[in-house]
C-alpha cells in the first residue's frame, strides 16, 4: 500500500508468459477500482516497479 491508500499489484511472468483470461479480467476489475496493476516479465521490470513505488513513498 502506498500513500493516500493507493494499492499496486504486480503479476509476475517469465519472458514468454501470458496472462490467462481470468487474469486479464481481474486486472481490468482492479484498474476500474483505481488500483495500479503491472505485469512484470523480468527482474528489470520488477526493479523499475520498486523504484517507482519508492519515489511515490518519498513524496
Amino acid at each position: 500500500m502506498l500513500p493516500e491508500g493507493k494499492i499496486c499489484f504486480v503479476e509476475l511472468k517469465n519472458e514468454t508468459g501470458r496472462l490467462s483470461s481470468l487474469q486479464k479480467n481481474k486486472i481490468r476489475e482492479l484498474k476500474k477500482l483505481g488500483c495500479d496493476v503491472i505485469v512484470a516479465y523480468s527482474k528489470d521490470d520488477v526493479d523499475r516497479f520498486i523504484s517507482c513505488c519508492q519515489e511515490v513513498m518519498a513524496e
